[in-house]
């Protein structure tokens, strides 16, 4: 189900790119709200939905195990949620366009090179709390982190790759553009929305494992005086 929504969005998108472009007098349904690429539209608030929930469910998995991995996935993916949600990436690289001397990329506006920066010391703040999470946990533990590790290089590559590549190629062509557009946003719902069954799954695991016997219960089941007559 949580796919289905995410492709339900993606082709309506789609279909409302085309018809705002045949049918210019209902244009306002495609500019806004069923926009895959618009601030505030539906698609967006059910990407923070998708997010919230992977922050909940991997927070929930760290009570449950105790397992510091989950815990600093759970961290990362709040600040994911803070970055889309308030635009921070956005306007701290703006800012940085704005107040700094940076160095020009090819194809890339100076505020695209501030917003990778900010990328740059987010990955660098957050790079000792994951590690920190594999050291503090299991073998076992650590290999769901491996798994979230994988899911979140795909949610980067939608959506900080794609995004620049779709920057430099939507100038030269329109098609081109409004295709990447479609792989940039909605490779990254698909991501989230992996992230978001993969989180579901591990609460289901964790939640539904065996209850541990304890050498006392065993001692306990064994004694004679305790079975009823």
């Amino acid at each position: 189900m949580i796919f289905a929504t995410n492709i339900f969005f993606t082709l309506a998108h789609i279909s409302t790119v085309l018809l705002a472009k045949s049918v210019p007098g209902i244009s306002w349904i495609g500019n806004d709200v069923l926009r895959l690429d618009r601030d505030r539209s539906v698609a967006e608030f059910y990407n923070y939905l998708q997010a919230l929930i992977t922050v909940v469910l991997l927070a929930r998995a760290f009570v449950l195990s105790r397992q510091g991995v989950f815990l600093a996935w759970a961290l990362i993916f709040a600040f994911i949620v803070l970055d889309d949600a308030m635009l921070i990436h956005e306007r701290v690289g703006g800012l940085l366009a704005a107040k700094l001397a940076l160095p020009a990329l090819p194809g890339l506006r100076l505020r695209d090179v501030g917003e990778l920066i900010v990328w740059g010391v987010a990955a660098a703040l957050l790079l000792p709390v994951l590690i920190w999470g594999f050291r503090s946990s299991t073998r076992q533990a650590a290999g769901y982190g491996v798994l979230l590790t994988f899911i979140f290089a795909v949610l980067v590559f939608f959506g900080a790759g794609m995004d620049m590549v779709h920057i430099v190629v939507a100038p030269w062509s329109r098609l081109a553009g409004a295709a990447l557009a479609v792989a940039e946003d909605g490779g990254e719902m698909l991501a989230l929305a992996l992230a978001c069954s993969y989180a579901l799954l591990l609460d289901h695991r964790l939640s539904t494992r065996p209850v541990a016997i304890t050498p006392d219960a065993i001692h306990h089941d064994r004694d004679p005086a305790s079975q009823p007559d």
